[in-house]
């Protein structure tokens, strides 16, 4: 099994829609894809597609629960997400994610699937990601057109080099399309020739 992990710099860049996008394609596309949410301050993706679960990752780390218990299957996809259920705040995150539950955990769904997909808490503020690191095999890091600065996403890489060292790649979301297109092809170079056309009939 491959584990790659959706991971933003800031909270609110879309990592969970992302995550759940390309797992559920993976699905769909006819491998084993099982999505882990493992943002146990904030589980977004269990709020938005398994809001009734009374029971999650912490039960299965805990060996209270199994996979088989806690997980729920997408119909359209085939797709298998485990929900992150938070009964009361978790002061001890970054230890449960980084501890040897939760190797046998991922060891035993490499065993099961072709792929595990992690959706992890924002690198900037929290330490969950930089403990957990090491039992992770790739990065995805998801970044805010227009909005996460350069400057703070070469920052974050320079500072976490065991992420940055295993990186696949970045993906920009919630891209407005329009401005885009400006950079793409004939509309990129038809911008800049009514640059140079305006500079040499000055």
């Amino acid at each position: 099994g491959v584990q790659t992990c959706a991971l933003p710099i800031l909270p609110g860049e879309g990592k969970t829609t992302v995550a759940k996008n390309l797992a559920s394609q993976v699905a769909h596309l006819g491998a084993r894809a099982v999505l882990v949410d493992c943002d146990l301050r904030n589980p977004g993706l269990t709020r938005n597609i398994a809001h009734y679960a009374t029971d999650g990752l912490v039960e299965v780390l805990k060996g209270e629960k199994s996979v088989a218990d806690v997980g729920y299957v997408e119909p359209e996809s085939g797709l298998v997400v485990i929900p992150a259920v938070v009964h009361r705040w978790t002061t001890n995150s970054s230890e449960l994610l980084s501890s040897e539950a939760m190797k046998r955990f991922l060891k035993a769904l490499e065993q099961r699937f072709d792929y595990v997909f992690l959706d992890l808490p924002p690198v900037g503020p929290v330490i969950d990601v930089r403990a957990s690191a090491d039992l992770i095999d790739s990065f995805l890091f998801v970044v805010e057109w227009g909005k996460t600065e350069r400057s703070l996403v070469r920052a974050t890489l320079d500072t976490e080099r065991e992420v940055y060292d295993k990186c696949l790649g970045v993906i920009l979301n919630k891209v407005d399309e329009a401005k885009f297109r400006l950079y793409e092809g004939t509309a990129y170079r038809n911008y800049y020739y009514s640059k140079y056309s305006k500079y040499y009939t000055s």
